[in-house]
């Protein structure tokens, strides 16, 4: 059997500010959605699914002095083997919890592999009145906005509080726009449970960026997932990034693109769940009180009887010490999941999905003079900035572009330097980069031909020659002038390099 996933939720007895907030309730919750996945037979044993599977139900309920304990374990059969969720809700006085298993089992020796979702009891669960945790940690089904320099403060609160105790995933916009629509909704239904997530502004990205710096940031549309406990010596590369372009890379659109690091989080963050959360103490406690107990009435029971008083005290303390070693294996139990939750984060992201997208491995530049500063660094064998290149800079906003896509097209022109040294392109460089998504064009006849429109393209050529420029790469479009980035470029001969004459405002 494989465990693919667990949710474990708690909620405080509080009848007069939550009176739904009972076992009862949970169970009504539970059978509402056991009937939305087929008909139940007359024994009640079996459940009739609506694709005309036959599953099993098994149920048990418990009632002792420390409280009540409600099991339902849904066996569904697949190809080849069988998936269960297993549900268990305790309540005693002072608690309510509940309690969610996902796993699955084959009928051979081949590998167990589902894309398990989150059971919709549990964003039923978390739809409801009730103030639902884990550990210290509200959970939710429903985004959380951060919104301005306070709700950049709000955020890092969040992040960096030593009692969260599930993942936090950000999902930056760049003014109002998202990697795809929907995106922020979707996963927050998809990690309900086991993750907040959280949406956050331009203002918001940058307060978390001045405060912590741009090693823990993440803006202009990135997506990062921070995990629970940082401090100051964390190190933030173990918590991933993706920009838009590495999210966007080897995909035809942003639907796609947004449906694979859908699928990506998910199998993550459940699987990660699989290894970490275990059932809430209240739940051993009331099985123990049950045992115990069962004991003192076989006691009771035993006792007015002689003769089989003496056998039932060997059996009552052999049971005692069955039950010490199953205590003792529980906390073996417990430990040996610590350690498989460390070394699945060890693994990170290798998790064997042919369409998982690496995390960047750096943090993207947060500004168009950073972007530059690096490419003129990383690229120094193939580009030559001109000398007007810092003035260019200035013209534009400095989060334009944005700042890593600028980077990316700067890379792009690297590229093509490379490929023009080795020989022919057997197409036009403006062609051979539209290939690679990389947005290029020249000007038009009108441009070429008005002597006004040549001085305003004239700019130096790393060598202290002036000259016009008039191919130019376009990583933003249809926005305002301050934020429309226009990266003028030529290719130089007899130097075998590209020369980068402008990055700015369009002209």
């Amino acid at each position: 059997m494989r465990q693919l996933a667990s949710y474990s939720l708690a909620a405080k007895r509080d009848p007069e500010q939550h009176p739904s907030a009972t076992g009862y309730e949970v169970s009504h919750h539970i059978d509402t959605w056991l009937a939305s996945k087929g008909k139940p037979t007359e024994s009640g044993e079996h459940l009739v699914l609506n694709d005309g599977r036959l599953a099993t139900i098994d149920r048990n309920t418990l009632s002792t002095a420390q409280g009540k304990l409600w099991e339902v374990v849904l066996t569904e059969p697949t190809p080849g083997g069988w998936f269960r969720t297993s549900i268990a809700v305790a309540e005693s006085l002072e608690l309510l919890a509940v309690s969610v298993g996902l796993s699955a089992g084959s009928s051979s020796l081949s590998p167990v592999s589902l894309d398990v979702h989150c059971p919709r009891v549990i964003r039923t669960l978390l739809d409801s009145p009730v103030v639902w945790t884990y550990g210290e940690t509200r959970l939710t089904s429903s985004p959380v906005s951060f919104t301005g320099v306070a709700g950049g403060d709000a955020f890092i609160n969040l992040a960096w509080s030593p009692s969260r105790s599930v993942p936090l995933v950000a999902i930056s916009d760049e003014y109002g726009a998202v990697l795809h629509p929907g995106i922020v909704e979707a996963l927050a239904r998809d990690l309900a449970g086991l993750a907040i997530v959280a949406r956050l502004d331009p203002p918001a990205s940058w307060r978390i960026t001045s405060r912590k710096g741009k090693a823990w940031s993440c803006y202009s549309g990135a997506i990062r997932l921070y995990w629970p406990s940082l401090h100051a010596a964390t190190n933030p590369y173990d918590h991933p990034l993706w920009t838009p372009i590495r999210l966007l890379e080897g995909v035809a659109d942003t639907e796609t693109a947004a449906g694979r690091i859908r699928s990506q989080l998910r199998r993550r963050i459940l699987g990660q769940s699989a290894f970490a959360i275990s059932e809430p103490p209240l739940f051993n406690k009331i099985r123990r009180a049950a045992r115990q107990e069962e004991i003192a009435a076989l006691q009771a029971k035993a006792a007015g009887d002689t003769n089989y008083q003496a056998l039932a005290e060997g059996y009552f303390a052999e049971l005692l010490k069955a039950q010490e070693l199953i205590d003792e294996r529980d906390e073996e139990i417990k430990a040996l999941r610590a350690q498989v939750s460390s070394l699945q984060l060890a693994l990170k992201w290798k998790d064997g999905a042919s369409d998982a997208v690496e995390p960047d491995v750096e943090t993207p530049p947060a500004t168009v003079e950073e972007a530059v500063l690096v490419a003129m660094d990383r690229y120094d064998s193939t580009l030559i900035f001109g000398a007007d290149v810092n003035e260019g800079i200035r013209t534009v906003a400095p989060d334009a572009g944005p700042p890593d896509k600028i980077l990316s097209y700067l890379r792009g022109l690297s590229e093509l330097t490379e490929a023009r040294r080795a020989g022919p392109l057997g197409t036009s460089a403006i062609k051979w980069l539209g290939s690679r998504g990389i947005i290029a064009s020249g000007e038009s006849e009108t441009v070429l031909n008005s002597a006004k429109e040549q001085q305003a393209r004239t700019w130096d050529d790393g060598a202290g020659v002036r000259r016009p420029f008039n191919f130019h790469l376009k990583p933003s479009e249809a926005t305002s002038p301050d934020r429309c980035v226009r990266i003028y470029f030529d290719y130089d001969e007899t130097r075998g390099k590209t020369v980068v004459a402008w990055v700015g405002r369009h002209p």
